[in-house]
C-alpha cells in the first residue's frame, strides 16, 4: 500500500497489488522458514516412499510373467514388505511436511505480528483496520491451510511423476521422442495458467479488504448509526461490497 498522497488531500491511498511473477526472494524466505535443511528430508522421504511403491509395481510384474504356484508366498512376501514399507515413508513424509509448513506458518505470523505492534503510529492513520485484519485473517488462512494442502500434493505428484518417468524410459526408452513435445506444450500451458490464477488471487485478496474495513468501523460506530436510524443503508453499503 502506498501512502496517502498530500496533493489530492487524501490520507489513506488505494490499495495496490503487485505486478508480475513472484520474486524469488518470497520463495527462499518461506523455505528459510520451514528450514530448509529438514524440508530437504522431508521430500527425500517422500523419494524413498515412491522408489519403494515402484519396486512392488516391478515385483508384481515380474511375479506375474513367471507364475509359479510353488513362489507364490515368496513373492507375496517381498511385495508385502515393498508395500508396508512404502506406507510408512509415506505416512512420515506427509506428516513431516504438515509439521514444516506449520512451523514455517508460526514463523509467519509472528513476523507478521512483530511488525505490526512496531509500526509506527503514521502507518495505522494511513492503512485501514480492514488492510491489517485482511492480513492477518484471509492471507494467514492461506500459509496455514491452502499452502500445506499444496505442498503435500505436489511432492507426492512430482515424486509420482519422477517414479514413473524413471520406470517407463528404463523400459522404453522410444518414450522420450514424444516427450520432448509434450513438456513442450505442457511448459506454454503452464505459463499461462500460472500468470491468469496469480492476477485472479491477488485481485481477490485486495477485494476483501474494504469488507473487512466497512465491517469493523460498522461495529465500532453501531451506538451511532442505530441512534440515527441508519441500519439499512449500512446494511446495502455492506451488501454492495
Amino acid at each position: 500500500t502506498k501512502p496517502g498522497n498530500k496533493e489530492d488531500g487524501k490520507l489513506i491511498a488505494k490499495e495496490m497489488k503487485a505486478e508480475g511473477r513472484v520474486s524469488l526472494k518470497h520463495y527462499k524466505f518461506y523455505l528459510n522458514s520451514m528450514n530448509i535443511w529438514l524440508f530437504i528430508l522431508v521430500v527425500l522421504l517422500f523419494l524413498i516412499a515412491e522408489g519403494f511403491k515402484v519396486g512392488g509395481n516391478l515385483v508384481l510384474a515380474y511375479w506375474t510373467e513367471n507364475f509359479d504356484s510353488s513362489t507364490n508366498w515368496n513373492y507375496i512376501g517381498y511385495y508385502s514388505i515393498f508395500a508396508v514399507t512404502c506406507s510408512l515413508f509415506g505416512m512420515v513424509s506427509q506428516i513431516g511436511c504438515q509439521y514444516r509448513a506449520a512451523a514455517a506458518s508460526q514463523k509467519l505470523h509472528q513476523s507478521l505480528m512483530d511488525k505490526t505492534m512496531h509500526a509506527p503510529m503514521n502507518f495505522f492513520e494511513t492503512t485501514p483496520i480492514g488492510r491489517i485484519l485482511n492480513r492477518f485473517t484471509s492471507d494467514l488462512d492461506v500459509v496455514d491451510a491452502k499452502i500445506p494442502q499444496q505442498l503435500k500434493s505436489f511432492l507426492r505428484d512430482i515424486t509420482m511423476i519422477i517414479g514413473t518417468f524413471t520406470l517407463v524410459t528404463g523400459i522404453t526408452p522410444l518414450f522420450l521422442v514424444p516427450l520432448v513435445a509434450i513438456s513442450i506444450c505442457y511448459g506454454f500451458l503452464q505459463v499461462y495458467f500460472t500468470r491468469t490464477r496469480r492476477q485472479v488471487k491477488r485481485l481477490e485478496s485486495i477485494a476483501k479488504s474494504p469488507i473487512f474495513s466497512h465491517f469493523s468501523e460498522t461495529i465500532v460506530g453501531a451506538p451511532t448509526i442505530r441512534a440515527f436510524g441508519q441500519q439499512e443503508r449500512f446494511y446495502k453499503k455492506s451488501e454492495s461490497k
